[in-house]
């Protein structure tokens, strides 16, 4: 059976102060006992106010590696304060096993991110030879000096 899509949104309802990284990490788990999947959504907007931090990016990068030669639509949404450059060098590095991947959509607007975690995403995006829509948002990011 190939499940076709899996869409994680709402993480900014999840309850201030409350670990976001274990629930994430509990939902991925069961998700990873898919078959194989070729969609995947997840939006983390605002998750910067629960702590959000690189022990939740390597869930989400457990996702993403278990179905890389599957996935084929990645949209991921970071906005307002989810990601650091060490969420950005997790996600770098899972984005390029993922072969046969098509569509792209990352969502980086209104995060502090230095030159470091631009660059590691774009090492990751370099690999993707498949890829025929890609759709970057980095729209009132913070420029850190690295």
């Amino acid at each position: 059976d190939t499940h076709t899509a899996i869409e994680m949104t709402n993480w900014k309802e999840y309850p201030r102060n409350q670990d976001v990284n274990g629930g994430c990490k509990t939902v991925i788990e069961s998700f990873t006992r898919l078959p194989s999947l070729l969609h995947l959504t997840l939006d983390f907007e605002e998750c910067g106010n629960n702590r959000f931090n690189d022990e939740g990016w390597k869930g989400v990068g457990q996702l993403v590696t278990h179905f890389s030669t599957t996935l084929t639509n990645i949209r991921l949404n970071f906005s307002r304060g989810s990601i650091r450059d060490g969420g950005l060098h997790i996600l770098g590095n899972v984005i390029r096993m993922c072969s046969n991947l098509t569509h792209l959509t990352l969502n980086f607007c209104m995060n502090s991110i230095s030159d470091t975690g631009v660059g590691e995403i774009t090492r990751g995006l370099s690999s993707l030879s498949q890829l025929i829509l890609l759709h970057l948002n980095f729209d009132k990011c913070l420029r850190l000096t690295d």
